[in-house]
């Protein structure tokens, strides 16, 4: 794993300029900040690190939108998951302005940090993932994020793991 971590930080740096990794403070369980790795995928001059990317952002690198449509951009976040922050499967970790902001668009949104937040999860398997345009987005995220909540079981989590894979090896339109 040390083997493609370390590729993947060299062709970061090869490909732009500024740190391969990049910080960023998330929610976690019970509301819990937390603060998270991932290959640092836009420009170190980026005007709003809270602004959500778009398809064609001019924030994000060459190198950068690769790193982002297979999704390794977030192999760092393990290390969470070994520190006790994340789990591999849970609902998706968002920044703390977000969280706030998608609280406005469903009643129970918040019920989603019972549980530790996820490299991967159901909404993301599902076909939710890149940019929030607007509370339907939200609600249909929330709607999958609370049925895992629910449900959880040993068995859902390998199979979104297993999903996972497929999302990896055949990456969604969204993926950017």
């Amino acid at each position: 794993l040390m083997l493609p971590a370390c590729a993947l930080a060299v062709m970061v740096k090869a490909t732009s300029r500024g740190p391969a990794i990049h910080w960023s403070t998330r929610m976690g369980r019970h509301g819990r900040a937390f603060m998270m790795p991932k290959f640092r995928t836009m420009h170190v001059d980026n005007d709003d690190e809270a602004r959500q990317a778009r398809e064609g952002d001019d924030r994000v690198y060459r190198g950068g939108h690769w790193l982002r449509r297979l999704s390794v951009d977030e192999f760092p976040q393990f290390i969470n998951v070994l520190r006790g922050d994340m789990s591999v499967v849970g609902p998706r970790r968002h920044m703390i302005a977000h969280e706030r902001e998608f609280e406005k668009f469903h009643e129970l949104y918040g019920s989603r940090r019972y549980v530790k937040p996820g490299v991967t999860g159901l909404a993301q398997v599902e076909g939710y993932r890149g940019e929030v345009k607007g509370p339907r987005d939200v609600r249909g995220r929330a709607r999958y994020d609370l049925f895992y909540v629910k449900h959880w079981c040993l068995g859902l989590d390998v199979r979104l793991a297993l999903q996972t894979v497929g999302v990896l090896v055949h990456p969604p339109a969204k993926a950017y």
